[in-house]
C-alpha cells in the first residue's frame, strides 16, 4: 500500500467510481429443477424479460429453510413444464446484491 494508493482509492470513493466487494459462491456449472442463484448471477437470472422468477431466498442453518426446501423442490418439479416461470434458489449467508439487503 502506498499514499499514491489510498489517495486513488478515496478519489474513487469520492467520485463514486469505487466498486463494493460483494460476495459471491461461484456460479454452478450444472443446474437442478430448482435453478440456484449467485450473487454475480443474480441481477441477469432475476430480471430476465422472458421469465417471472420465484427465488427461495434461504439460510443452510435454518430450520425453517430446511422444511421449505423439500417443499420447493416438488414446487420446481411440478411447474417444469411452464418455460415462462423459473424456480430458484439463493444461498444469502454466501451471497451478497448490491443494494438489497437480506437478513
Amino acid at each position: 500500500m502506498t499514499v499514491a494508493s489510498l489517495k486513488s482509492f478515496v478519489d474513487d470513493f469520492k467520485s463514486g467510481k469505487a466498486k463494493v466487494h460483494l460476495k459471491s459462491e461461484e456460479v454452478p456449472t450444472v443446474q437442478d429443477e430448482v435453478y440456484t442463484i449467485v450473487g454475480s448471477t443474480w441481477d441477469q437470472t432475476v430480471h430476465q424479460q422472458d421469465k417471472d422468477v420465484f427465488v427461495f431466498y434461504y439460510a443452510p442453518w435454518c430450520n425453517h429453510c430446511r422444511q421449505l426446501a423439500p417443499v420447493w423442490d416438488e414446487l420446481a418439479e411440478l411447474l417444469k413444464s411452464h418455460d415462462d416461470l423459473l424456480i430458484a434458489r439463493m444461498n444469502t449467508p454466501e451471497n451478497e446484491i448490491e443494494g438489497l439487503m437480506i437478513r
